[in-house]
């Protein structure tokens, strides 16, 4: 069945349903709501974190643009592993649970690498809703968060453009009309030459090796108002990767490719008592890697997916809200060495708000699914919230149950963009998360705000490999297992907010635990994204109406990665002039913890308008005092007096010291 048939399909079908002390590592050191929604700042955000395109321009700019996945890292409960890592981990999560949406539906999930640039541009997507508890009905599917992006409208009078230049990426942008004021667009179009700066540096350097990385990316939005009543949104995203690294003092290459294609169309109803929303869409993801080392490793997978949904928002008098839908989304997994999968997820919810008093607030809600694959699968999720507010103080307690059909096996010994992302087998039931969270919001004074929250989550049939390690023609599910996992902790979160200062500290305290019979002999472990201490500080300065300063200083504990426990030789019986190979031996999973990290970022913004032109200077360095955090670590044989053989451990530093400028243009 080819492509186009396959979504077109999925669309018809819903529309007819109706619902992760080392002491020897060496640094080998190298260089929300509906689209015409008007936002306005909520005083007391109840738990959910409503990010504008102005919140975002108070992060300094890494290589001079903005993203929302480098605001996201400055939260409270959310952390950012390492560069190599494109995902962000929210309450002791794994990044693979995060949902990335658009318009209510999901993404491919594009990453570029965390440490460059995210692939969501807030000239586009100029504001997004991110729920790490207090999780709407309608959403599941993941178990730690829901991060929900809305298009912005271009003007109706004219076109606006904007030009960036950088040392190290460029982009073009622009919105406006389209022929008529009730049709709008946006687009922006990105792309890097990393690649080509790294070759240079290689051919200069060659006793070190710099990973050679570029992307690009283009995104698209059209709006039409087709009535008083009706309204199109039409949305495309198209992201391309390609990642080489060299580590040639010690014969290893990788080289890594990851593309995903995005697209969604929804029709909105707006009446008297009520809107309806219809809307569908597909997206794809395709990944391939190959490995250059003792042992030689190649992949290539594809993952596709057609959907379609059905909600209606509406209101019976001044108290009572409510909401109910219905949708499908039918996959299909092309992984190799495994035979082609096609999932199907239907799903049914629905939810009430209603306001007992002026201070009291209930949003309670159920979502069913039906999960039909290589197993099936029937679900109901619960989900309540009570928001209290007193005078300046608001208070809320929450309770949601999510479920999550896919897992992801690594390339890597930790995660990186080229993972499978692999479906519920049969036999085994949906991994599950029960999260519970109670927390305050504060103004104190008039530019003062203060967060604290408490949480804990309880997870069932979470989904893990024994090895990641398999032979050529070897199916993943022999390796997979299941076990239960848990995570708790505290955030705090402080700002202070004038017309030119802007200061905000976050600090979060936090554990994650994962069990498996299968790895560790049972034990208790924890996985790497466990990062018990997480503190970052950041602010901005307005000097003038043409300089601002903007910093950054974030601190995390280290994470833990494994290491081996003894070394065993190798030798090819059928070759025995090809010498010898050395094996390292693993035993438990996880079992060192690294060094803490910790990192400062600074940019100088300097801005000049002039009658029809807008100029924007920004200029900076990321890592500024050049610390060596390490990106991922590995591990060679070394011998010692000729008998004694052991395998020593390595860093790579992938981001170092890197000073920035780009040139904005704006009309």
């Amino acid at each position: 069945m080819n492509k186009s048939l396959y979504l077109l399909k999925a669309l018809i079908f819903t529309f007819l349903f109706p619902v992760f002390s080392f002491s020897q590592i060496e640094n080998d050191t190298i260089l929300t709501g509906s689209i015409d929604t008007v936002f306005v700042k909520a005083k007391r955000a109840i738990g959910n974190v409503f990010i504008s395109s102005e919140e975002i321009n108070r992060v300094p700019s890494l290589l001079g643009e903005k993203d929302l996945f480098k605001y996201l890292a400055t939260l409270p409960g959310v952390v950012s592993v390492n560069a190599l890592d494109p995902g962000i981990y929210v309450r002791g999560g794994n990044s693979m649970e995060n949902a990335y949406m658009i318009n209510d539906l999901e993404v491919a999930n594009p990453n570029h690498l965390t440490g460059i640039i995210a692939v969501y541009d807030p000239y586009v997507l100029g504001n997004s809703t991110f729920y790490k508890s207090g999780y709407p009905v309608r959403y599941n599917n993941y178990l730690s968060s829901y991060i929900n992006m809305l298009p912005v409208r271009g003007s109706t009078e004219k076109v606006h453009g904007e030009l960036t230049v950088g040392l190290l990426s460029s982009a073009i942008k622009m919105k406006g009309p389209v022929g008529h004021p009730n049709h709008t667009f946006a687009v922006s179009a990105r792309t890097s030459y990393l690649q080509h700066i790294a070759r240079i540096y290689n051919k200069a350097n060659k006793g070190e090796s710099m990973p050679s990385y570029g992307f690009s990316d283009i995104t698209l939005h059209f709006h039409s108002k087709l009535s008083d009543k009706w309204d199109l949104s039409l949305f495309g995203l198209y992201t391309s990767d390609k990642l080489d690294i060299d580590l040639y003092k010690h014969d290893i290459q990788h080289a890594l490719k990851w593309n995903t294609f995005s697209s969604n169309v929804k029709f909105r109803y707006m009446g008297s008592s009520g809107i309806l929303s219809i809307a569908g869409g597909g997206n794809t993801n395709k990944t391939s890697g190959n490995t250059s080392s003792f042992n030689q490793l190649s992949v290539e997978n594809e993952y596709m997916n057609g959907f379609g949904t059905i909600h209606y928002d509406g209101f019976a008098g001044e108290k009572l809200e409510y909401n109910i839908g219905t949708g499908v989304a039918l996959s299909s997994y092309d992984l190799e060495t495994q035979r082609k999968t096609s999932v199907g997820i239907y799903k049914l919810y629905g939810g009430v708000r209603f306001r007992f008093w002026d201070d009291l607030l209930l949003d309670a809600g159920l979502n069913y699914q039906h999960y039909n694959g290589r197993g099936h699968a029937n679900d109901l999720s619960p989900r309540v919230k009570l928001n209290y507010y007193r005078k300046q103080f608001s208070f809320w307690v929450d309770y949601a149950r999510t479920v999550q059909y896919t897992t992801l096996y690594p390339y890597f010994t930790l995660k990186s963009p080229i993972d499978m992302s692999y479906p519920l087998s049969a036999g085994y039931k949906p991994a599950s998360s029960h999260h519970y969270s109670v927390g305050v919001d504060a103004e104190l004074l008039q530019d003062i705000r203060v967060y604290a929250a408490l949480f804990y989550k309880k997870m069932y049939h979470v989904k893990d490999f024994i090895s990641n390690v398999r032979s050529v023609q070897g199916d993943l599910e022999e390796l997979l297992t299941e076990g239960r996992g848990k995570a708790k902790g505290i955030e705090l979160d402080a700002v202070y907010e004038n017309r030119n200062i802007y200061f905000r500290m976050t600090y979060t305290l936090s554990e994650s635990i994962r069990n498996f019979a299968e790895i560790n002999d049972g034990r208790d472990f924890h996985p790497p994204f466990d990062l018990k201490h997480n503190l970052l500080v950041s602010g901005s300065w307005r000097v003038s109406s043409r300089w601002k300063l903007n910093a950054s200083w974030g601190y995390y504990s280290g994470g833990y990665a494994t290491f081996p426990v003894s070394v065993a030789v190798a030798q090819d019986i059928f070759n025995y002039e090809s010498g010898s190979r050395f094996v390292a031996i693993y035993k438990d999973r996880y079992n060192f913890k690294l060094p803490d990290n910790h990192r400062l970022d600074m940019s100088v913004d300097y801005e000049k308008s002039g009658k029809r032109i807008h100029y924007k200077w920004s200029f900076g360095a990321y890592n500024l005092y050049n610390k060596q955090n390490p990106t991922f670590v590995y591990f060679q044989p070394q011998m010692k007096d000729n008998y004694y053989t052991q395998f020593v451990p390595y860093s790579k530093v992938l981001l170092p010291f890197i000073p920035y400028l780009s040139l904005t243009i704006s009309w």
